[in-house]
Parts: C-alpha cells; sequence; structure tokens
C-alpha cells in the first residue's frame, strides 16, 4: 500500500479494540500501521508494533499518521518499534492527538533530518494538539532531533503525570524539540 500499510481510514470513525496492528508498511508515503485522515479515531487495549512508512523507513508516522482536521485517541495502548522519518511511533499533522494510560517505546526515525522519534506533531499551517496523561514515552530514538517528542509550527502540547525517560537524538531535544509552539509539562518526568 502507498499510505496506511495496515488501516487506511478516510472520512470515517474508526474504532480499534483489543486488537494488534504490527509488521505493516506504506511503500510510498506515511502510515506504516495506521492513517487517520479527516476522521475521528479511537484505540483501546490495543498493541501497534513493528510497522514502517516507507520503503526506507523516511516517510512519516511509521506506526500512525494522523492528518488534516482529524482527532485520535489512544487509551491503555502500546506503540512501540515503529519506524518512520517525521514520528517513528506517530506523526500528528493538523490534527488532535490524545494518548491516555500508554506506552509510547523504542520507536525511531531514519533517513533525511529525522525527527520525532516518539512523536511528531506540527501545525504546518493550521494548528495541532498533543495531549499526553498517565503515559510513559521511552527509549525512543532520533539521529536528528527529538528523541521522545518533536513539536512544531502551532502545535500546542500539554503532558500531565507522565514519564519521558531515556529518550536519544544526536543533535537536540533528546526529550523534547519544541519550535514555534507552546506546551505545558505538568506533574511529569524527564530523565535520561
Amino acid at each position: 500500500n502507498e499510505r496506511g500499510g495496515g488501516i487506511y481510514n478516510v472520512r470515517g470513525l474508526l474504532t480499534i479494540s483489543s486488537s494488534t496492528i504490527s509488521g505493516n508498511r506504506s511503500n510510498t508515503q506515511s502510515g506504516g500501521g495506521i492513517l487517520n485522515h479527516q476522521s475521528s479515531g479511537t484505540i483501546i487495549n490495543s498493541y501497534i508494533l513493528g510497522n514502517i512508512s516507507g520503503n526506507s523507513g523516511a516517510v512519516g508516522g511509521g506506526g500512525i499518521f494522523n492528518e488534516t482536521n482529524s482527532s485520535l485517541t489512544i487509551v491503555s495502548s502500546t506503540i512501540s518499534g515503529n519506524r518512520g522519518g517525521k514520528g517513528g511511533g506517530i506523526l500528528n499533522n493538523r490534527s488532535t492527538l490524545i494518548l491516555s494510560n500508554s506506552f509510547l517505546s523504542m520507536n525511531y526515525v531514519a533517513g533525511g533530518l529525522p525527527r520525532g522519534g516518539g512523536i511528531y506533531s506540527t501545525g504546518n499551517g493550521s494548528s495541532a494538539s498533543l495531549i499526553i496523561q498517565n503515559s510513559t514515552i521511552s527509549l525512543n530514538s532520533a539521529s536528528y532531533r527529538g528523541g521522545a517528542i518533536y513539536n512544531k509550527n502551532n502545535s500546542t502540547f500539554t503532558i500531565s503525570s507522565s514519564s519521558l525517560a531515556g529518550n536519544i537524538s544526536n543533535d537536540e531535544g533528546g526529550g523534547i524539540f519544541n519550535s514555534l509552539s507552546s506546551g505545558t509539562f505538568i506533574n511529569s518526568t524527564l530523565s535520561g
């Protein structure tokens, strides 16, 4: 598949519960595991594992690509071992992403100027919202910027009661790289 290697949800309502989305690939575009486009989605008690966006992993959203006025809520789930060029775990573009009581771990980005090992969120000419609560983001890596999170261009993030630990960037922002955006960090830990 060119986009959404496992699931491509367009202008729809998607619910994934007690499921595993693993080993999928989007050949030339974004969303190795799931692509959620102009849609609303909920993922509950599920696993998004080992998905790849692009043949070289250089395109966005290895696990999930949430784009263009979409809303995605992830609850009590694990997103791990996914690979992309922007957002190894999740790429959130001009959309709203909520991560609650979940684990985001060991995702990574590769390719030219790879950013956001765990999550890449951008308003990209509009706006985006990233809400993380009661979650763990750990051991994600980026060979450029934003080991855990790369947040830019009018993307507002709020992180509460969560842990960011052991994430790595070879350039800037091992934990969080934030540019031209605002963020709030509440009752949370950020450690190497």
